[in-house]
């Protein structure tokens, strides 16, 4: 049985990347599965597209959300199995069709497949806006090996736009990151922190031949340039109003 809110059911409109487009305007992946994934093994793999088709293994459904609509978790809202099930997704982008485009058609799919019904809502909330730290932004940075810090997470190694980049922070952050850089176009970028300090936590002790570890607010600042400053601002947020918990046949 489908959960629905009825609250809002009236109000309820489906809403396709984010933009004023219906279901047959958008692009759609050529052949697409998705099935139910009950195992206990995750991924060392994130998702994403690679050779032309976008790939997610055990990944619950809050975060193929996230990923089509290009919000942090936090931001969507809804039934308690959006956390708790979790589902295997393979999708083939059609020939001639940029792949930049895969966050539309994941829409599309995650609607289709889910029978979804969601409503945006624009709200207030704490934030972190993106803006070039003193000395300038420092991407893109150039590829090669690059140190690590002892006990740190190292995150990146790949072209992502500044957007993407606050997208991936953001769960270490706490609050989303907003871009005001002003800087367009996608990078490559690589980034050394330890999430202990960013949140408080006691920092490890000293391992020799490896950096010191740092905070996220620091990494941003002295490896990337940009520097995060504490905002509040209107940003959009979902309402998954109604969603079929098993998806239909592939």
């Amino acid at each position: 049985m489908p959960w629905n809110c009825s609250r809002f059911g009236q109000l309820s409109v489906v809403l396709l990347a984010g933009i004023s487009q219906s279901v047959g305007q958008s692009p759609t992946f050529e052949v697409a599965a998705v099935k139910v994934n009950q195992t206990t093994e995750y991924s060392q793999t994130p998702p994403g597209v690679r050779d032309g088709t976008f790939r997610a293994q055990n990944v619950p459904l809050k975060t193929l959300l996230s990923l089509a609509y290009g919000m942090e978790t936090a931001r969507i809202t809804g039934p308690g199995f959006l956390n708790s099930d979790r589902f295997d997704v393979t999708a083939k982008i059609p020939a001639g069709v940029p792949e930049n485009q895969w966050p539309q058609m994941l829409q599309v799919l995650l609607t289709d497949r889910f029978r979804m019904v969601i409503r945006h809502e624009p709200k207030e909330l704490d934030v972190y806006e993106m803006v070039p730290a003193k000395g300038g932004i420092k991407l893109p940075l150039e590829r090669g090996n690059t140190p690590r810090n002892m006990g740190g997470v190292y995150i990146g190694g790949e072209i992502a736009t500044i957007s993407q980049i606050g997208l991936a922070m953001g769960r270490w952050a706490g609050r989303p990151l907003v871009d005001k850089t002003g800087l367009e176009g996608s990078f490559y970028y690589v980034l050394n922190f330890d999430p202990r300090l960013t949140t408080g936590a006691e920092p490890p002790p000293a391992t020799p031949g490896l950096t010191p570890a740092t905070n996220m607010f620091t990494a941003m600042e002295e490896q990337l340039g940009i520097k995060l400053e504490a905002r509040k601002t209107q940003l959009d947020t979902i309402m998954v109003e109604r969603a079929e918990r098993l998806p239909t046949e592939n």
